[in-house]
């Protein structure tokens, strides 16, 4: 799965920056839908659900922040397509929550890969997003002057190197880490505390996440159980299969 995300963003190569942030402006507007939409990439191949924001997600952010908490986002996903939702899709909701301040655009850790201009010089995303207003607000020239390579900008947030980046970007271990996939594994285990998505529909991820809690001791660690259908998704308590065994559990 590590390997996946990388191919996804390795796959951009020769786009342009503004072309990423189209496509991404169009799948986000497919899951404002009331109806749940779904993407589909090749005929007759996997589809996806469109990204939307869970309301409950957003209401855990916006009293982070006005509490003065860091927030940082931290994916496997390519940078450019959750720095552009988090700018045009989760901030402008946070301000309607009276969230003055969102999240600032260089706190969006994801895989990148070095970009090039069209003179063939090379630019960090990550350098690039501290030093140029239009290319941290996703728009401007940079979105038509420069072009995705296939060459990774290291450390990967992908598994373990999610703790890479973590300490590169912040300097030290987390306060809270949030996470549904065994890829955040890595993380949680080096944050004080820990905020499960405990996705019900799967059971071999609670497996291994059981295992983990065991392993780093279950006092700081609050489980949020999550139905794949319907609304709300987060429900308010585990199922009473699911409580019966320890080490996952609500707090």
């Amino acid at each position: 799965m590590a390997n996946g995300y990388v191919w996804a963003t390795e796959a951009l190569e020769g786009l342009t920056l503004g072309e990423a942030v189209a496509a991404t402006a169009t799948a986000f507007h497919l899951g404002q839908s009331p109806e749940p939409k779904h993407i589909q990439a090749t005929p007759g191949g996997l589809s996806y659900p469109a990204p939307r924001f869970h309301p409950e997600m957003v209401e855990l952010i916006a009293q982070l922040l006005q509490c003065e908490y860091d927030v940082w986002i931290v994916s496997a996903t390519c940078v450019w397509s959750v720095r552009w939702m988090l700018l045009y899709g989760l901030n402008p909701i946070l301000r309607k929550k009276g969230v003055r301040n969102g999240v600032r655009p260089d706190r969006v850790i994801g895989l990148a890969t070095l970009l090039k201009d069209k003179k063939g010089a090379f630019y960090k995303d990550s350098i690039l997003v501290r030093e140029n207003r239009d290319y941290a607000a996703l728009k401007g020239p940079p979105l038509n002057s420069l072009r995705f390579t296939r060459t990774i900008q290291h450390p990967a947030p992908v598994y373990s190197g999610k703790v890479a980046c973590i300490l590169d970007a912040i300097g030290r271990n987390p306060y809270l880490c949030a996470g549904d996939s065994p890829g955040d594994h890595a993380m949680m285990r080096i944050s004080r505390y820990r905020l499960w998505i405990h996705r019900v529909e799967k059971p071999q991820v609670t497996q291994l996440t059981r295992a983990l809690i065991r392993q780093t001791g279950g006092s700081r660690w609050i489980v949020q159980k999550s139905s794949p259908t319907g609304e709300p998704r987060f429900l308010a308590s585990l199922d009473e299969e699911t409580d019966s065994k320890p080490g996952l559990r609500n707090d």
